[in-house]
């Protein structure tokens, strides 16, 4: 991008270029926004969703407050690919804070997906002025969208963040 928007989207094999650097950074994980289109009993609604990488939140240390976020997951599509993380205001507003949350299922884009935690209710990811409430995967978009983690013809809107190693 250029100008007053300048645009910081990637590929995924430029993010896995990065991941080499060892040298440079502890850590380098991706997200990319999207709307989700969940089905419920009541109906369907739209909302704020984000695709991260296996360790987003272990490199960014998202807290929780129940089940686990994605750790070392493989962004490679995999028979666990299927789950998400709900932020604790979509948890609160559409599951009146079940405290079996973890185990159930949601429907997202046509899909179903097993839900692993919930993120603390101060973690609103990465976009300023945005908030998610379900997040999944980037295994989850590698099965939608085949070409997703091989090509480079294209930016993608995947957005990279890394951690420097100390001293850098």
């Amino acid at each position: 991008g250029t100008g007053d928007n300048p645009a910081f989207s990637a590929t995924y094999p430029l993010l896995e270029r990065y991941r080499t650097l060892r040298d440079v950074f502890t850590g380098i994980t991706a997200y990319m926004t999207r709307p989700f289109k969940i089905s419920t009993p009541a109906g369907s609604e739209l909302v704020e969703g984000q695709f991260v990488s296996g360790n987003y939140h272990d490199v960014l240390g998202v807290p929780l407050i129940l089940g686990r976020g994605f750790t070392s997951d493989s962004d490679r599509p995999t028979d666990g690919s299927a789950v998400a993380v709900v932020s604790e205001s979509y948890w609160r507003r559409r599951f009146a804070r079940d405290a079996n949350i973890v185990g159930k299922t949601i429907g997202v884009d046509g899909k179903t997906f097993t839900i692993v935690g919930v993120t603390a209710a101060g973690f609103h990811g990465l976009k300023p002025g945005t908030g998610f409430d379900i997040t999944l995967p980037m295994s989850a978009l590698a099965l939608e969208d085949t070409d997703f983690l091989t090509t480079t013809e294209t930016w993608t809107g995947l957005n990279m963040v890394a951690r420097l190693r100390p001293g850098l």
